[in-house]
């Protein structure tokens, strides 16, 4: 994808890999677990000034890997959801993303 370095001020990649990352209640990490097709989700990736890789890693379950094709769908269909929430539903997760980091900084200098 293009780079994303210029949106640094609203950080979309963080925005994204905090939703599926989340396996917490009605996660799709929970969906993929209650399903046993997947024991976790590891989302990262890299910003360039060329471009960005973004990455979905599943360590999936012999069911899951039987389902691979599903668990795309699913993960496609999120981020569809994602894509189309109400800008205000957009800025509250985002207002309790930026407090979550404001947290974890002040914490840091604590230490």
């Amino acid at each position: 994808m293009p780079p994303q370095q210029s949106l640094y001020q609203t950080d979309p990649l963080y925005f994204i890999s905090y939703l599926l990352g989340h396996s917490g209640t009605g996660s799709i990490t929970e969906h993929f677990k209650n399903l046993d097709w997947a024991h976790e989700i590891d989302i990262d990736h890299d910003n360039t000034k060329f471009n960005t890789i973004f990455s979905i890693s599943i360590r999936a379950t012999e069911s899951g890997w039987e389902n691979w094709k599903v668990i795309g769908r699913v993960i496609f269909s999120y981020l569809k959801m994602v894509k189309n929430l109400e800008e205000e539903k957009k800025k509250d997760i985002f207002e309790e993303l930026k407090t979550l980091n404001d947290y974890r900084w002040n914490a840091i200098g604590r230490v």
